[in-house]
């Protein structure tokens, strides 16, 4: 038996969360003059939305490896990693794909527990900023997950609460094991931790904003077909073939391209800035 489900090339998942396991580590221990915390910090929060958005993504569709132990241990290692629970995003990530981003129903709910019009007033979606920044609130206060305030039909099996909960202390302990190197530096690394899962909120709001038809398969969902960010990002850009066929291997994404309705919704470079971002802000501040 091969150690790779699919393809080799799934080494790239593992090495993209490697590095950005060590690298805290590797800051907090030779302590450089704050500037690099800065510098490096940056490349650090858009590293880890990332990783996020493939090693942990793609696992999820795909599983790594043929050995069932062995994906449940990468599981808790992508979770120690990303600072995401993995069986949480994996109900989130899944149910998204049921009912992608849809729109309140009758009853004032939706059925997507990420979807941008959840939270939104008036059958409206949420602004950007908000969406982002207070989603970030909501993730941690177990609104988004626990739904006390009853805006989402889709709700989470209890037993899945358990391992998720084991999972959220890996999260911890990996945070310890920083502070224990350097506690100054485990302060900054949760700012990079929290603006890294802000960025996973505005990469997923982008996603999906301004895409041609909400109730259609192969017009739900935004590409970005540029070269560099593809083979940086391992295809992370074919999200409308993603969504087209979500169980299809990551490298073969670009396969379905030519399937698909040329009216479909592209853009060039990163999801984040297919998004609102001035106009909400004004919006928010109430500013002309």
């Amino acid at each position: 038996m091969t150690l790779f489900k699919y393809t080799p090339r799934d080494l790239y998942l593992i090495i993209y969360a490697l590095v950005a396991l060590v690298l805290p580590w590797y800051m907090a221990y030779i302590d450089p003059a704050f500037y690099l915390w800065v510098a490096v910090g940056i490349i650090q929060v858009f590293f880890l939305v990332l990783v996020m958005n493939t090693s942990m993504h793609y696992h999820m569709h795909c599983n790594i490896f043929n050995s069932a132990q062995l994906n449940r241990a990468y599981e808790y290692f992508v979770t120690m990693v990303t600072g995401i629970p993995f069986h949480g995003w994996l109900w989130f990530h899944s149910t998204h794909h049921r009912y992608n981003n849809d729109q309140k129903g009758k009853d004032g709910r939706v059925n997507d527990p990420v979807s941008f019009y959840r939270f939104g007033q008036n059958g409206k979606r949420e602004n950007f900023w908000s969406y982002c920044i207070l989603g970030l609130y909501r993730d941690f206060k177990g609104i988004t997950l626990f739904d006390p305030t009853n805006t989402c039909n889709s709700k989470i099996n209890p037993a899945h609460i358990s391992i998720i909960t084991r999972e959220t202390w890996i999260i911890y302990l990996y945070l310890a094991s920083i502070f224990c190197i350097n506690f100054y530096y485990g302060l900054f690394y949760l700012l990079i931790w929290m603006l890294s899962l802000i960025g996973n909120n505005a990469k997923s709001y982008g996603e999906h904003y301004l895409t041609v038809d909400p109730n259609n398969y192969q017009l739900n969902s935004v590409g970005s077909y540029g070269r560099i960010f593809n083979f940086l990002c391992l295809n992370n850009g074919y999200h409308q073939e993603h969504h087209v066929n979500p169980g299809l291997h990551w490298n073969r994404l670009s396969e379905l391209t030519t399937t698909l309705p040329k009216n479909r919704k592209i853009i060039k470079g990163i999801y984040a800035f297919n998004t609102p971002l001035w106009n909400d802000f004004k919006e928010l501040w109430n500013l002309k």
